[in-house]
């Protein structure tokens, strides 16, 4: 297993679309929940900003779809999309953060 085999399981087009949707249900599973904190009187923007930080946090799955792939549970396909997810992940939720958070005052030490 390397970056190539997994490059190349993706120029599969279904493998692709079911790559995309398990992105899609990736952030959507730490996304959706996070707005149950407008009920906690957080703004909506914040709660997005704590599901975008959230849905970085998914490296474990890389190892869990080594250790799937290993025990033929899911086929490579899944685990390119798997890692894509993690990529994915990785690359869109800081900047989200970073967006949606609100910038902490700044003490000037007085």
């Amino acid at each position: 297993m390397g970056i190539g085999v997994f490059l190349e399981e993706l120029r599969d087009s279904e493998v692709l679309l079911q790559a995309m949707a398990l992105i899609g249900v990736g952030f959507a599973v730490k996304v959706v929940p996070s707005l149950s904190l407008v009920a906690r009187r957080f703004s909506r923007r914040d709660s997005l900003a704590v599901g975008a930080i959230l849905a970085g946090q998914l490296g474990v799955v890389i190892a869990l779809a080594d250790l799937d792939l290993d025990l033929g549970l899911i086929t490579g396909g899944q685990r390119a999309g798997a890692t894509m997810l993690v990529a994915v992940s990785v690359v869109v939720s800081l900047p989200a953060f970073g967006v949606l958070a609100k910038p902490l005052p700044v003490s000037t030490g007085t």
